[in-house]
């Protein structure tokens, strides 16, 4: 199948209509995760306007611990079901998501994989960036560069790093779609997969970034009319940014690793 027949907007355009069209199934999917972060999102309002004094740092750290462990667990789970029901057609028989502990660990440890990637290309960009600055501030720039100028000049670099990172990372991210299925599949295979997509991968990150803004700032609308509901619209906004992104990966394993179309 060639390559060039699916633009950024078309597989854009068919991760946003896999969820819309299949509503009802995601939140079946994704409710343990709906129930931790509606846990969440009340116990930080009930701390941000509950009277009396606040908790202690260690009791905060503590149940912070408490609520990010089944977030996890939470995610993982929702992402494996939410793969395998686009995939292979899974449906849900009960009222919580099949849970497959052996799945679910091989999601982890692709996740974690890609997590350290990540984080060690931010860390050489950051310091790539840094020792460039400091080359300048020493002279090193020849006059080309003024340091006093140069200031967000640094930041675009870093921002342009920043997208580099999350461009990189979205190319390692079919993993977790495979590690779903039982699929083997590495990062190195995620990665030479995904080498005729490369613009087109660049082009749907732009646009999640668009859809990111809008939806953000539609949610800040609405906290200012409703200050009360705002952590039930930033949890319904952090639902479907997860479902979203997931769905994406979803498709470009789809058209990358199973050849399918666009339908």
């Amino acid at each position: 199948m060639s390559a060039q027949r699916f633009t950024a907007f078309a597989i854009f355009k068919h991760g946003l209509r896999m969820l819309l069209r299949n509503l009802g199934p995601a939140f079946r999917i994704s409710l343990p995760l709906v129930v931790v972060s509606l846990v969440a999102g009340l116990y930080g309002q009930t701390l941000d306007q509950g009277p009396g004094p606040h908790p202690e740092a260690n009791t905060l750290t503590i149940w912070s611990i408490l609520l990010i462990i089944p977030y996890v667990i939470a995610t993982l789970w929702t992402g494996v079901a939410w793969h395998r029901f686009v995939l292979l057609e899974e449906t849900q028989t009960g009222f919580l998501p099949p849970f497959d502990g052996g799945r679910i660990l091989s999601y982890f440890l692709k996740s974690l994989q890609v997590w350290i990637v990540g984080v060690g290309a931010t860390i050489a960009a950051v310091i790539a960036i840094t020792l460039f600055t400091a080359l300048i501030a020493s002279g090193g720039g020849f006059g080309i560069f003024d340091l006093d100028r140069f200031g967000p000049g640094a930041i675009a670099l870093f921002v342009i790093a920043m997208f580099g990172v999350f461009w990189a990372m979205q190319r390692f991210l079919l993993v977790l779609p495979a590690a779903a299925v039982g699929h083997p599949f590495g990062l190195r295979d995620s990665w030479n997969v995904t080498r005729p997509y490369i613009f087109t991968i660049l082009g749907v990150l732009v646009l999640q970034c668009l859809l990111s803004i809008l939806l953000s700032a539609i949610v800040i609308g609405f906290i200012l009319v409703a200050p009360a509901l705002g952590f039930l619209q930033s949890a319904i906004l952090e639902w479907f940014n997860t479902m979203f992104i997931l769905s994406l990966i979803t498709t470009f394993y789809g058209i990358c690793v199973e050849e399918r179309d666009l339908s």
